[in-house]
């Protein structure tokens, strides 16, 4: 079963029907259209933080780092700033890697003795991309990926890579799936847009890197026919969302569209349309 987000527009009800009677339009429209502003704050406030292409580089340089860590590199470099969750070596020497009977792998021996390897549960010659995804989502947690915190052990002679080591071939696939992938928790808010509909072009302040994934899930409860209690319900289906939307964030999105709409309203009063 998916995890889902659902978010209701109860708490605007008052706002919009006093928009409604100043702007001369529906509260329908009105509760619609604050909807839609509320689907865009939700989805900013998701990682990567923002909706301008700073974000998404920000949001892949991240998956670089989480992959492949920061400040190393070769099999021997010992310059680091953070370990990632993979340690690609060129094929060839996985390729050439020999497991041992016992539960090491030696993968490269220097000519003064040295050996590098790593055990085999860490050791992956020709992984799926995949595999590789279920390790990288298996190591996130509270909206932060997790790190190996050690260097690589020396037991006598053998130097141990801690790191899930596999193909640099592998490691461009899994690089490049995660990448195209940035921004799609985002659409999910996207496609509730879409769905609210009700102008022109719904999700025309939505970047292109977001509005890309239009198959991210998402649903809409409309019930702004209610002649009582007229509400929208924007659900984010994808099920990693609650993950890169925290609750502090999603705060401060609500709290940021009720801003917006108590300045509409504002914006009523200061310049009332015209009467016929």
């Amino acid at each position: 079963m998916s995890i889902t987000l659902t978010v209701d527009t109860t708490r605007y009800a008052a706002l919009v029907r006093d928009l409604a009677k100043r702007t001369g339009r529906t509260v329908q429209k009105e509760l619609k259209v604050a909807a839609r502003g509320l689907c865009w704050e939700l989805a900013k406030a998701m990682q990567p933080f923002g909706m301008d292409d700073k974000a998404k580089g920000q949001g892949e340089s991240a998956i670089r780092r989480d992959l492949f860590g920061s400040g190393q590199k070769g099999l021997t470099s010992s310059t680091v700033r953070r370990f990632g969750i993979f340690k690609t070596l060129p094929d060839s020497i996985i390729a050439n890697a020999t497991e041992e009977e016992s539960t090491t792998v030696q993968i490269f021996a220097k000519k003064n003795g040295e050996v590098y390897g790593t055990d085999k549960e860490h050791f992956m010659r020709n992984p799926s991309v995949g595999d590789l995804d279920a390790i990288h989502h298996s190591a996130f947690r509270d909206g932060r990926m997790s790190s190996v915190s050690a260097f690589d052990r020396t037991i006598g002679r053998w130097k141990f890579i801690t790191r899930t080591v596999i193909p640099e071939s592998k490691g461009v696939q899994i690089l490049n799936m995660l990448v195209a992938r940035v921004g799609f928790a985002k659409a999910g808010w996207a496609t509730c847009a879409r769905i609210i509909g009700d102008a022109a072009n719904s999700t025309r302040d939505f970047p292109r890197w977001v509005k890309r994934h239009r198959d991210a899930p998402g649903e809409v409860e409309d019930r702004t026919d209610d002649p009582n209690q007229p509400t929208l319900t924007i659900v984010n289906n994808i099920n990693y969302t609650r993950r890169v939307l925290s609750q502090q964030n999603m705060s401060i999105a609500l709290k940021d569209a009720e801003y917006k709409l108590r300045a509409r309203i504002q914006n009523a009063i200061d310049h009332p349309p015209k009467s016929s």
